[in-house]
């Protein structure tokens, strides 16, 4: 998933990052190891970002904008704190964007504004 992380990705990069991160939770709920990734996005001029289900996301997402998609910081949390998984948002409280195993946990979309010609 890192490599549609940027300050100026393309919607359409966002929706295949989305559709990817749907695939990804559909599997990830049978795994041994915690692998969820939670979705925080931000657009039209919100104070901030919310939870929001990725697959919502990508028909969220409008052409001829522009899109932050960061990891907000590098704290992992232990995989034995982990809550009940499957929400659009993470059971704790906890914002760290990755799990101790190393998969990427929670990814920050923001709409850019959008350029003028």
């Amino acid at each position: 998933f890192t490599n549609y992380t940027g300050d100026k990705i393309a919607y359409q990069q966002v929706k295949t990052l989305m559709n990817n991160i749907v695939s990804n939770n559909v599997t990830g709920k049978t795994a041994d190891t915690p692998q969820q990734v939670y979705v925080k996005y931000k657009a039209g001029g919100a104070e901030k970002a919310e939870w929001m289900d990725p697959s919502k996301v990508a028909q969220a997402v409008r052409a001829g904008y522009t899109y932050k998609v960061e990891i907000e910081n590098q704290q992992a949390i232990n995989i034995d704190d982990v809550g009940e998984l499957g929400t659009i948002e993470p059971a704790d409280s906890k914002d760290a964007c990755y799990y101790s195993n190393g998969y990427i946990r929670i990814i920050t979309i923001t709409e850019n504004p959008r350029q003028k010609n």
